[in-house]
């Protein structure tokens, strides 16, 4: 997940998408574009629709619910 004060369009610039070097191809846009950036624990990947049910399933996410839960 990725939290953005503002719109960076560099940030998803030049990234190579479904490979495993989207994270750190994500992190040095953010640095060049000079972000500070926060890195919280590492969770799952969320890009299917599956994916969603595997949310539900383990943190106690209701879908009809506007937020994500929030882990501490």
């Amino acid at each position: 997940m990725l939290g953005l004060r503002g719109p960076y369009e560099a940030v998803f610039s030049g990234i190579e998408w479904s490979t495993a070097g989207v994270y750190s191809q994500t992190v040095a846009r953010a640095l060049e574009a000079g972000l500070s950036m926060y890195e919280g624990e590492a969770w799952y990947d969320m890009d299917e629709p599956e994916d969603l049910l595997r949310l539900e399933g383990s943190s106690g996410y209701a879908p009809t619910s506007p937020l994500a839960p929030r882990r501490s």
